[in-house]
């Protein structure tokens, strides 16, 4: 192969590179901590608080966010909810965790402008009534 056509197969291949990491959605920054209740966790209803910041620290108002709740082992069908905002960045929700052992509760964030984020919460040995 020549040294020309090397040169524009290298060219043609960073501008395709270039185009398509231009058209990519970066994921927004969005701290969270949350508050789980009752604690130690136990089956049936969960309580879940939020407190969402954007990446300048300022609550992070006016999104849509959603709980998924999974048992750690495949095989359990999830368990889905919705959280609300109660005030600006705080979030409640429950999840109706439905036998005892360890779940994961993806929390699934979209942002007013469209952009997503997703968050998880491990509920280890969650414990039978």
């Amino acid at each position: 192969m020549s040294q020309g056509l090397r040169a524009v197969l290298l060219i043609a291949y960073l501008n395709l590179f270039a185009a398509n990491g231009c058209h990519r959605q970066v994921a927004p920054e969005v701290s969270m901590t949350q508050e789980v209740s009752p604690w130690p966790v136990r089956v049936g209803i969960c309580n879940v608080a939020l407190h969402l910041k954007d990446a300048g620290a300022q609550p992070l108002t006016a999104a849509h966010v959603s709980l998924e709740a999974d048992m750690s082992h495949p095989g359990m069908a999830p368990v889905f909810s919705d959280a609300t905002e109660s005030s600006p960045g705080q979030y409640r929700g429950h999840i109706e965790l439905t036998m005892p052992g360890d779940w994961v509760v993806l929390v699934h964030i979209r942002l007013a402008n469209g952009q997503k984020a997703e968050r998880e919460i491990e509920l280890k040995g969650v414990e039978t009534k």
